[in-house]
């Protein structure tokens, strides 16, 4: 019996070195983002341009741009990282060398293409509005009026000013890899709670979840375990501003 289990566990070995389970297809899945008044996103902005204010008034200055072209400057970030991962017109580049605020970088970063190979599903990131009806992405150009983005000069422009701030926690541009985090991009918000299929993410996951307030419209991804509700959420971004 103890040599037929050890020539099991050579054979697993054996076996596991050859062959990778791969499903028959796909289920492919948009996971829409909320970026329009009132989402959480826009809050995340409104803390993070407050606590930017308060910081430049302490050393009497002024913030030379408003609270309203701040949600621009967040949503044009986010709609590039979307829209280099669905391989349609982007914005800003990956290496244009643009601040971006810390927090909404590791939203970033975990925000692509990601597959769970055991359940067959692939997750594919997508922006509220950016789609027609007929699941068409939109013209650049209606898309920045529908969403109120910004021209290029005046993401240089804001830019510029934050990188300029003393202590101003960021980095530059996103990443080029257009794959996601699994764990991240099948969090959703169902009657405003983050929620996921199972308890094997990390909390971290729905706090960034949070500000993008996704949904599916079609899922084989029951919502089973509760993470904790938007506003509960909402009460932690103070604590994750870049100043």
């Amino acid at each position: 019996m103890d040599k037929s289990i050890n020539l099991l566990e050579s054979y697993k070995k054996l076996v596991n070195s050859r062959l990778i389970p791969v499903p028959r297809s796909y289920d492919e899945i948009d996971v829409t983002f909320e970026v329009g008044e009132g989402t959480m996103l826009m809050e995340y902005a409104d803390i993070e341009y407050q606590a930017l204010c308060a910081r430049i008034q302490l050393t009497g200055g002024e913030v030379p741009f408003s609270d309203e072209e701040f949600r621009s400057y967040i949503k044009t970030l986010l709609y590039s990282r979307v829209a280099w991962v669905r391989n349609v017109k982007y914005i800003i580049h990956p290496n244009d060398p643009i601040v971006v605020p810390a927090f909404l970088s590791v939203v970033l970063m975990n925000i692509g293409n990601a597959e769970d190979v055991s359940l067959g599903v692939r997750l594919i990131p997508r922006i509220e509005g950016m789609v027609d009806e007929k699941g068409v992405v939109k013209p650049l150009e209606t898309i920045r009026d529908d969403l109120g983005l910004l021209e290029v000069f005046n993401m240089r422009k804001i830019s510029n000013y934050l990188q300029s701030v003393d202590g101003y926690n960021y980095s530059k541009g996103y990443i080029k890899d257009k794959s996601g985090v699994f764990d991240f991009m099948s969090m959703q918000v169902v009657e405003n709670y983050i929620v996921h299929h199972n308890a094997d993410s990390h909390p971290v996951y729905a706090l960034m979840a949070s500000i993008l307030q996704p949904h599916m419209v079609a899922s084989v991804l029951s919502p089973l375990v509760k993470y904790g509700s938007v506003s509960f959420l909402h009460g932690l971004l103070w604590e994750v501003t870049a100043v």
